[in-house]
């Protein structure tokens, strides 16, 4: 409830910005309840994928960044963690509340 009084007390400041991304996090928030309680532990274990799949696209993205710069000490670990983060897991697609993928359809 005081993510809501707090949108109402934001959007009466005439702040946009801020209660959208509070109504958002609501919003997805009954989302994730109704899929935890129609999928119960496989749906668990499909958010923990899913953070490991974000964990392993933001290192990505890290490695990406680093482009031609010289060479440091820190890169061969962080490819030996992209690396570890992708054994044993198979691709999928994010969890996604907007299009209904993988666990959120039907909710």
């Amino acid at each position: 409830m005081s993510n809501f009084r707090s949108t109402v007390i934001l959007l009466r400041a005439d702040r946009i910005v801020e209660p959208r991304t509070i109504a958002r996090c609501c919003f997805e928030n009954l989302f994730t309840i109704a899929a935890l309680r129609e999928g119960g532990q496989r749906f668990i274990l499909e958010m923990g994928e899913d953070f490991k799949a974000s964990r392993e696209a933001r290192a990505e993205f890290l490695m990406e960044q680093i482009g031609d710069r010289p060479y440091t000490e820190w890169q061969p670990k962080l490819r030996a963690f992209i690396a570890s983060l992708g054994k044993g897991r198979k691709k999928q697609k994010s969890l996604d509340p907007k299009t209904g993928s993988r666990s959120w359809a039907g909710v």
